[in-house]
């Protein structure tokens, strides 16, 4: 009994999966000034899950259930805020450009 408990605390202990979560949901909080730092955190954000991603593809037992939910929630929200991000991004260019392009007429 005590060396299944020892053995799922060492799975959950990969700090990699709190920055993870951390950094996705940082990326949608960023998402509104401008789209840039959600941008940014959300491409540091991914690039952690496909360090994960590979980690997992050649050891899928590293986790338990509960490291591999919050992985998984991690890459969503990273992958929400990076689409959330670009396109707020893309509005405030437009936004510009038709700002700039209307008062030159």
């Amino acid at each position: 009994m005590e060396n299944e408990n020892f053995s799922e605390n060492i799975k959950e202990d990969i700090p990699n999966i709190n920055i993870i979560l951390i950094l996705g949901i940082s990326s949608i909080v960023f998402s509104w000034f401008y789209g840039l730092p959600g941008i940014a955190i959300g491409i540091l954000s991914y690039s952690y899950c496909r360090k994960m991603s590979e980690l997992l593809k050649f050891n899928p037992n590293v986790l338990n259930y509960k490291g591999l939910r919050r992985f998984k929630y991690g890459k969503a929200f990273t992958i929400f805020g990076l689409v959330v991000s670009i396109l707020f991004f893309i509005m405030y260019l437009v936004s510009v450009l038709f700002t700039i392009f209307s008062t030159t007429n």
